[in-house]
């Protein structure tokens, strides 16, 4: 295990904070907010780590208290901004893993009817949630409502489809990026993958976050990983190192970073 390779993937685990990063800036700027480099490169970086210790994602907590604090960016707003581009990586996500599966079915035969089945649904049911959801009408005063209310904001005039269209094009970049990880972290180990069962994986590694209940998606970040790579007639012992590898080397990164960034945005 050559230690120059750890020092790659750390340096590859920074790249998603420079995506997300991005991806908030553009958001925010449909509502006329300017990130400077430090608060979108660094509310991605604590986003991710408080997300590190606490379930449920409790960094988008964090991020939201920073905007309302400081750019006085509503509850609401952060809500619908948030899922929305959400929903979009999702789909991104789902739609690499169904391309990759029908890859892998025409030139090697592999195929899972299940896993189909579920990207499709996640593919049109979100997708119609996003394009059909103001088509319907709710009662104000129903309960129903004051739920889904801040989705309503999606057909707000800020809400552009350039914008959808730099998320979701980001989300390819950052689903590329990762897809090194994976190659790197499985040649560390002896197993060769190529690029296609590596864009597999870390789509179905991205998907990961729409059941991150635990902190940091910790044990189903992994599970997620050792499914995919059994479906590759990867080793389950080797795809759970492989996923090891990629948690140390992103979580030496997030912490190290998440302080420094802690410090900066909190400071006054």
């Amino acid at each position: 295990m050559q230690p120059y390779f750890l020092a790659i993937l750390l340096i590859l685990s920074i790249f998603p904070f420079i995506t997300n990063g991005l991806i908030y800036k553009i958001t925010l700027l449909q509502f006329k907010i300017k990130l400077r480099f430090n608060e979108w490169f660094g509310l991605s970086v604590i986003t991710s780590f408080y997300n590190l210790f606490t379930p449920l994602q409790g960094g988008l907590a964090v991020r939201s208290i920073y905007l309302k604090k400081k750019h006085n960016f509503s509850h609401s707003y952060f809500i619908s901004t948030t899922s929305l581009v959400m929903i979009v990586n999702s789909i991104i996500s789902a739609l690499i893993a169904i391309y990759a599966l029908i890859i892998f079915y025409l030139r090697r035969g592999i195929f899972s009817s299940l896993l189909f089945g579920i990207l499709l649904a996640i593919v049109i049911g979100l997708g119609s949630f996003v394009f059909f959801f103001n088509q319907f009408t709710i009662r104000k005063e129903s309960f129903l409502h004051k739920i889904t209310h801040p989705f309503k904001i999606w057909h707000h005039e800020n809400i552009s489809i350039k914008m959808i269209i730099y998320v979701a094009i980001l989300s390819v970049i950052q689903i590329i990026i990762a897809s090194f990880g994976f190659i790197l972290a499985y040649k560390m180990l002896n197993v060769q993958i190529n690029i296609t069962e590596a864009l597999f994986l870390s789509s179905m590694a991205s998907l990961a976050v729409l059941i991150s209940i635990t902190p940091g998606s910790l044990g189903i970040a992994e599970a997620v990983s050792v499914f995919s790579s059994i479906l590759l007639k990867i080793s389950s012992t080797d795809a759970l190192t492989a996923a090891l590898l990629l948690r140390l080397t992103s979580s030496l990164a997030i912490i190290s970073l998440g302080l420094f960034y802690s410090y900066i945005l909190f400071k006054k």
